[in-house]
């Protein structure tokens, strides 16, 4: 799921279709503008539905966004006036090649972190990025040792002190605020900028 960067936050707002997705040494990104898919009507060679697709191979472009405008077929151009027209009931869902997007909307997809992520050696690597803020209510105080108690058996679990202290505080005069976010290692979006004009 960390390799499929679809987070709407992270895409220009006029963005139909805008994801980033890494394999190993391959990284692909997809876009489509409102204009893309309206077709660039003072142009002959974009006058139609379209979208564009960039390929990068070891950081190096392989295809480049500018070097096609990839028509759709009609079956996308059905789905893409459902899943905009109609998001009220229908919902776009890539299956089995979920994204971030699909998780972050998702509450159980937010616990799932929680329950199952671990630490990780490098940061670079971290797919999520899970900040904690826990607050004594007014004029009571947190006993540190639970603090620590629970750092220590985060780490002697392999799990996130954010999921320990979830648990531990659950009865407790504090509360807790949990913030999740994409890690390090989800591929940074890769954004269309400008337009070459081709003769």
């Amino acid at each position: 799921m960390k390799n499929i960067n679809d987070l709407i936050d992270e895409h220009p707002n006029d963005y139909i279709i805008g994801f980033t997705a890494k394999y190993k040494h391959i990284q692909w990104s997809f876009s489509c503008s409102k204009t893309d898919y309206e077709g660039h009507k003072t142009t002959s060679y974009a006058d139609f539905p379209h979208y564009h697709m960039q390929m990068q191979l070891d950081g190096q472009s392989f295809i480049r966004y500018s070097d096609f405008h990839i028509p759709f077929h009609g079956d996308d151009i059905f789905d893409i006036e459902l899943y905009t027209k109609h998001k009220d009931t229908i919902r776009h869902d890539y299956g089995h090649g979920s994204g971030m997007q699909a998780l972050f909307e998702s509450t159980k997809g937010l616990e799932c972190i929680l329950d199952t992520s671990h630490p990780v050696e490098n940061e670079e690597n971290a797919a999520f990025k899970i900040n904690t803020l826990v607050m004594a209510k007014e004029g009571e105080t947190i006993d540190g040792n639970l603090i620590a108690d629970a750092i220590k058996e985060a780490k002697n679990k392999n799990k996130t002190v954010s999921s320990i202290l979830r648990d531990k505080l659950k009865n407790t005069n504090a509360s807790i605020s949990i913030d999740i976010s994409p890690g390090d290692g989800v591929p940074e979006p890769q954004i269309r900028n400008g337009r070459n004009k081709k003769k």
